[in-house]
């Protein structure tokens, strides 16, 4: 992830510099800094939908007869249209269920119930040959134990979470922070690189890099701070509120089994990150089992 964010940093200084090189009088300026740093936001906006855009083209396997109508019967349950969600049948990681867009990803390898499903054996069979071979043997074991934790209750909750997503707009909200993000970061950098400017224009650029990258760094953990734990925290109000009794208890127990699980791991496998919770959006699993069952008593 470094190594990305790196990259990401190199390619859009790129531009700056070949327009400061060009035109330094309007990168001088600060109609220009402010033009420029707009520009950057606007381009990882657009770089990112077409991410999500792609990404949902490229998925070709959806639910198909009684498992579409399954799903199609839960979105019916949280009074929306049916029409208004896509689903599609993907890998996703660990995540079991994930949301791009309008479109609700569900995973095959871990979901049950759905193993018949022609379209589901089709992931199945490009995870079995493509990457279940380059999967550590800690993954793998997460992966047993989040099919093993699993039931038909937890999915229905997760799959209405998801639904919540869908329903509080998050991929553009997330999508607008991208933008905001990238605002901020090349004005500060731009205004870094000039202060640097006098000592040496190598340094300059350097300077400005460094401040961006590590300006990007912090902006994106608090943004998962303030922005993404909140969404998992309404989209998670949205599901108890359409889930039965039951279906909210068991998500519940779930979470705090899978962070018991994650935990005894966590200490020998280094593909875990070791950066709390919180701070990838997230909250511990001890934590979000005791705010469902809150949400629960307060729906009564």
């Amino acid at each position: 992830m470094l190594r990305q964010q790196i990259s990401g940093i190199f390619n859009i200084s790129m531009p700056l510099i070949i327009v400061y090189l060009l035109f330094p009088d309007f990168l001088l300026h600060t109609t220009g800094q402010i033009i420029c740093s707009f520009a950057v936001g606007v381009y990882l906006f657009l770089l990112s939908y077409k991410q999500i855009k792609q990404m949902t083209k490229i998925l070709q396997f959806s639910p198909t007869g009684e498992h579409k109508q399954h799903f199609q019967d839960l979105i019916k349950s949280c009074n929306l249209e049916q029409k208004s969600v896509e689903l599609r049948y993907a890998y996703t990681n660990e995540s079991i269920a994930m949301t791009a867009g309008s479109t609700v990803i569900i995973d095959p390898i871990l979901w049950h119930g759905v193993a018949d499903d022609v379209q589901a054996m089709h992931v199945g069979a490009i995870f079995k040959e493509h990457i279940e071979p380059r999967l550590t043997d800690a993954q793998k074991e997460r992966l047993a134990s989040i099919y093993k934790l699993l039931t038909p209750a937890v999915q229905n909750f997760l799959f209405r979470h998801e639904l919540g997503h869908v329903v509080h707009h998050f991929s553009l909200k997330k999508l607008l922070i991208i933008f905001a993000i990238g605002f901020v970061i090349t004005y500060i950098g731009i205004q870094a690189a000039l202060y640097a400017l006098p000592v040496h224009g190598l340094i300059a650029i350097i300077f400005g890099m460094m401040v961006a990258g590590s300006l990007d760094l912090f902006l994106t953990h608090v943004s998962n701070l303030v922005f993404k734990l909140q969404a998992e925290k309404g989209a998670d109000r949205f599901a108890v509120r359409y889930s039965l009794h039951e279906e909210v208890v068991a998500a519940a127990n779930f979470f705090v089994q899978h962070q018991l699980f994650l935990h005894h791991q966590k200490n020998i496998d280094a593909t875990i990150s070791k950066v709390p919770s919180i701070f990838q959006g997230y909250q511990h699993g001890v934590n979000r089992s005791a705010y469902l069952l809150k949400i629960l008593s307060e729906k009564k």
